[in-house]
């Protein structure tokens, strides 16, 4: 998997998250930066940035302030990210490091869970 191959799947996820009206709900009133890092790209990092509800975009860098972190090999983000496969469980198998709030990440657990049902 590519750099540019999670790029198109971050971005798919931003688009599919603005199409879901559950999603919306869950999105509102959220401002975070989510960094995304994939462990075996070189710990090449993207950011999904949300402003006040809205995946207004996905940057190829990390933008600050971090308010969750999520690291793991590509193959497993992509699979999160494409619904393939559950965060939950990818993190108590020791593939997935979150880093944040325990209420962020049942948001954004709920949130991958919503758009892929």
């Amino acid at each position: 998997m590519t750099p540019e191959e999670l790029t198109a799947i971050l971005e798919d996820f931003r688009l599919r998250a603005h199409e879901n009206k559950i999603v919306l709900k869950m999105l509102k009133d959220w401002t975070r930066n989510i960094h995304v890092t994939a462990t075996d790209l070189d710990a090449r990092t993207w950011t999904m940035v949300i402003d006040n509800g809205r995946i207004v975009r996905v940057a190829l860098e990390a933008v600050e302030p971090r308010d969750i972190h999520i690291q793991a090999l590509v193959v497993a983000l992509a699979g999160i990210f494409r619904g393939e496969l559950n965060p939950a469980k990818e993190f108590a198998k020791g593939n997935l490091k979150f880093i944040g709030s325990n209420k962020d990440e049942m948001r954004l657990d709920a949130i991958i869970q919503y758009l892929w049902e």
